[in-house]
């Protein structure tokens, strides 16, 4: 009889368990681990649940048509491709040496399919997948995701009959708490050029008589952990170079330097300077930030170090600055004369040199954009010129130069490249299209 008391009593004690576990929504009969109905690394994740996500590439599978074979490429480390869902329509990434941005539609059959695929055009080298990768996002068509994995299935080009279903194959990326003294170190390069000033070996210093090596570091636009983006001139070439920090934030190098191959004048010294970031150790700020020092890491008789001060920034005077288009519309150009002779892109500015009817001592330009970036490749952006200044009848034409900035656009785009992007600013003054100016951002 006891016995039958004890059985009735645990009986009822399971059934209150059951019951509590139902009212807080937890099914106690699909525990998965020690984790419960919450496993994400087992789960298939949601769209929604992948925001804020980032991936990297690890392979690619291909399958014959009735999959019975499969093949398995792996990405090679040199290869760095991701993918990051920015939010439920969007995702962006790095496709090896190009960055690309695109739209999610969720397909009929609760599939995937990426629209509006946009990607920087720069040649990453013969042999790379970033053009099979682009294939990948074009022809998919469904996926599955877990905690640390991420699969997306497409079709290959029509003209590959013999191939089946092929499979982009992610691991997850995490940003860990251990990286944050390096990515403070980051944004403390940000926004700021160094100059070189001196070669140090066994404590005797050498100033340099050139001011045409410059250096400057920015964070990833993937936001990668301890990694940003170098933008590298050296005499008169120009390039870039990833950046990698030490766990301790003390150490910093350089890989993969690229760089424009012409013949300067100080070529010696150029390719010095060049030669000293292949090979860089640790590294330190001075002077509240104005000097920076790096270390060699090669191993010689004597200490080797370069010293580089903070590069001052020289704005031009007749500099125009790109505002918010008001909900109005574009202001009405006081002064009814502009005639627009050259436009180019120096590297950072827009170069303008325009003429005008008379001699307006308060004559001035300004520029308004409503920052909608029209897809392509490359994108757009258009710019209303809106011309100011005193009525003026003299019928003589004025010259006069102007500079303008592309800041205000660099904020304005969604997904900041490591690598200079291609973009098409458009110049209109009163409603009338003047020209096309190719700019790298």
């Amino acid at each position: 009889m006891k016995t039958k008391w004890i059985i009735l009593a645990f009986a009822i004690m399971l059934g209150l368990s059951v019951q509590s576990c139902r009212e807080m929504g937890i099914n106690p009969w699909d525990m998965k681990g020690h984790g419960g109905g919450n496993d994400t690394s087992k789960a298939n994740l949601t769209i929604e649940q992948l925001v804020g996500t980032k991936w990297q590439l690890t392979s690619i599978v291909r399958s014959t048509q009735n999959g019975t074979q499969s093949e398995i490429q792996p990405v090679p480390k040199e290869q760095f491709i991701s993918l990051g869902f920015d939010n439920r329509a969007k995702i962006s990434g790095q496709n090896i040496c190009n960055s690309y941005s695109a739209n999610i539609l969720r397909n009929a059959g609760g599939g995937i399919d990426f629209t509006n695929i946009v990607s920087t055009k720069v040649y990453c080298g013969d042999g790379m997948l970033d053009g099979e990768y682009l294939i990948g996002l074009d022809g998919a068509f469904s996926y599955s995701a877990t905690g640390r994995e991420l699969r997306i299935n497409y079709k290959p080009e029509v003209s590959i009959p013999e191939t089946g279903v092929r499979t982009l194959v992610f691991a997850r990326l995490s940003n860990q708490d251990e990286n944050s003294d390096a990515d403070d170190i980051i944004k403390q390069f940000a926004g700021r050029s160094y100059t070189l000033y001196s070669f140090v070996n066994a404590n005797v210093e050498e100033l340099v008589s050139s001011k045409k090596c410059t250096l400057a570091v920015k964070p990833s636009y993937l936001n990668l952990p301890r990694r940003g983006y170098a933008s590298i001139l050296a005499e008169c070439n120009k390039g870039n170079a990833d950046v990698l920090f030490s766990m301790d934030a003390k150490q910093i190098k350089f890989e993969n330097i690229v760089l424009t191959k012409m013949v300067c004048e100080n070529q010696m010294l150029a390719d010095r300077f060049v030669e000293f970031l292949r090979n860089t150790g640790s590294f330190e700020f001075s002077d509240n930030g104005r000097t920076l020092t790096i270390w060699s890491s090669l191993q010689t008789f004597a200490e080797s170090k370069i010293v580089l001060k903070l590069t001052p920034v020289i704005i031009p005077s007749n500099t125009i600055d790109i505002q918010e288009t008001p909900s109005s519309g574009v202001p009405v150009s006081t002064y009814q004369s502009f005639i627009l002779r050259e436009k180019r892109f120096d590297g950072k500015y827009i170069q303008l040199a325009y003429q005008y009817n008379g001699r307006a001592s308060d004559y001035r330009i300004s520029a308004y954009s409503t920052f909608e970036f029209r897809p392509g490749m490359p994108p757009s952006v258009a710019v209303d010129l809106v011309t100011e200044g005193s009525p003026n009848i003299m019928s003589s034409l004025t010259p006069g130069n102007a500079v303008l900035t592309l800041d205000a656009i660099r904020k304005h785009i969604i997904t900041a490249s490591p690598i200079p992007t291609k973009m098409i600013v458009v110049l209109r003054w009163n409603s009338q299209i003047l020209g096309e100016v190719e700019v790298l951002l």
